[in-house]
Formats: C-alpha cells, structure tokens, sequence
C-alpha cells in the first residue's frame, strides 16, 4: 500500500509541477523612444496658438447697443464666420498634432516631418494675417 501510495504521488508531481518561485518580476518591454525635443516643439507650437486672441472672444455687446439692425446683424454673421474659421483652424491644428505624436510613437520619420512642416505653415499664415 505504501508503495502504491508513493507512486500516486509521484504522478501527482509530474502532472502539477509546483508553482515558480517568486522572484522579482521583469521589467516591461521597452516602449518607442520619447524625444523630449518633439514634446518641447509641440508645446512651443500650441502656446503660439493660444496667444492668438481668437475675434470671436472679442465682445461687441457695447457696440451693439448703438448701431442699426441691420449693422447689429451683419456683425453676428462676420462673427459667426470668425468663429467657423477659427473651429475649421483649430481642428486642422489638433488633427496634425495628432499625426505627428502617432508617427512620433510609431518611429515614421517621412510622415512626421510631412505634417511638422504642414503645421508650422498653418501656424505662420495665421500668424501672419
């Protein structure tokens, strides 16, 4: 009997080996490098956007009060063009920062370069006008 026993727990042992012991874990697979010059750049970029002073956050309320109707409503629709130029704006900017921080972590330097220079010619014309 003690025999057999011996063998049944020697099966056992073979078929559920113990678990490993535990040690310290091994350290994460390392991700993309990060240039922290293309982070520095990004930031340079959205903070000259930022100082622009959008039109559409300059009120009219008291030029308004003395005008004519029809002044009244021909400024709202130069207003509401402003400000769909500037959401058309900011959503290029946003869409081309997006481009560069994905091929940035993909490591594709061709379509970085490619939507870098698109955004500084973006920001320059803006600034210029």
């Amino acid at each position: 009997m003690t025999s057999n026993d011996d063998d049944d727990d020697e099966v056992k042992r073979k078929e559920n080996p113990p678990p490993a012991p535990a040690g310290p874990r091994r350290p994460p697979p390392p991700r993309a490098p990060h240039n922290q010059f293309e982070k520095v750049s990004l930031n340079r970029m959205s903070e000259r956007l930022n100082s622009l002073s959008p039109d559409w956050e300059k009120g009219k309320d008291d030029d308004d009060k003395g005008k004519g109707c029809s002044m009244v409503e021909h400024d709202k629709e130069d207003q509401k063009k402003r400000l769909k130029r500037q959401l058309k704006f900011d959503r290029r900017v946003n869409t081309l920062q997006a481009r560069i921080r994905h091929s940035v972590a993909r490591g594709d330097p061709i379509v970085e370069r490619q939507a870098r220079l698109e955004l500084e010619e973006l920001v320059s014309t803006r600034l210029s006008t």
